[in-house]
């Protein structure tokens, strides 16, 4: 990140800035978990599939999201002062806001598309993550761990972000709420540098991540991060869309492509810099799928 970066991020996502520098710092993977049958489809049509976040497996999720936004920002001890804060430096801006973001809401709710990862540490390397297994892959299971670069660059190239989910109660919420709120004030030298339209755009997009990357903290074990695109608000010149039946049920889909193209967005993306390791979980087949993929070409 610039240095211009890093401030922006500071002031409006400082939760996932933190979130980069710690995977930058340790090292840390991204794990996939899927069954044998998609994480051989990835590999072999370099194409990794987000799907409708309504088909996700906690139906409640974008729900939670909006119970913890929601009340802390009509919270007079807290949006209250978010509210006062930016509409002493543009009059009507949390007019202006509410407007703008409660139009886009139900775009949110029905058109964002997702694929999700999971934080993956060396200690996992052998056996994956148990809990993981159980909820995503318990039969034919495989757990594809790749490289966090292509996740880590400041880009909006794509139109997909990624994002790390917070898990918080409503209550912790609006405690985290109110420490960004005091960030902004004590940094309001420079807030003030910019435009209205920056400044909009800003809190709109912070406001969006709180909705789609917060979840209930029985989570929590989940560490995971989110690719998250919605094509309504931003079209992406690369990522595709199409259509899938998954578990019988008929939807759109849309493919981030696996592969190099700086221009749009898509650094150390293909196969052979992604994919660090992969790990074989729960099946009645382990030397038959082991083999496939041990010999499918394009990993040798």
């Amino acid at each position: 990140m610039t240095p211009e970066d890093r401030q922006y991020a500071s002031l409006f996502i400082p939760f996932a800035l933190s979130k980069i520098d710690n995977l930058q710092a340790d090292g840390t993977k991204f794990v996939h978990y899927t069954t044998a049958e998609t994480a051989m489809s990835i590999i072999q049509t370099r194409r990794v599939w987000m799907r409708n976040a309504k088909t996700m497996n906690d139906f409640s999720e974008i729900e939670h999201g909006k119970r913890c936004l929601f009340p802390a920002y009509k919270d007079e001890a807290i949006g209250g002062r978010l509210r006062a804060f930016m509409n002493n430096i543009y009059p009507n801006f949390s007019q202006r806001l509410e407007t703008l973001f409660n139009g886009w809401l139900p775009h949110f709710e029905q058109d964002t598309y997702l694929t999700s990862l999971s934080e993956h540490d060396s200690s996992e390397d052998l056996l994956g993550r148990l809990s993981m297994w159980r909820a995503y892959c318990p039969r034919n299971g495989v757990a594809l761990v790749i490289s966090t670069a292509p996740f880590t660059r400041a880009s909006d190239s794509l139109k997909a972000y990624s994002s790390p989910m917070s898990y918080l109660s409503p209550q912790h919420f609006g405690e985290e709420f109110s420490k960004l709120i005091d960030n902004l004030i004590t940094n309001e030298q420079t807030v003030r540098t910019y435009s209205e339209d920056k400044l909009l755009g800003s809190v709109f997009t912070m406001f969006k991540f709180a909705i789609l990357c917060t979840k209930h903290p029985g989570f929590a074990e989940e560490r995971e991060w989110r690719i998250l695109y919605s094509p309504t608000q931003e079209l992406s010149p690369v990522i595709e869309s199409g259509f899938a039946t998954v578990q019988g049920i008929p939807q759109e889909i849309y493919k981030i492509p696996l592969t190099n193209d700086p221009e749009n967005g898509l650094f150390q993306a293909d196969i052979p810099n992604l994919l660090q390791r992969i790990i074989i979980g729960p099946t009645q087949q382990p030397f038959t799928i082991w083999r496939a993929f041990r010999n499918y070409p394009p990993l040798i």
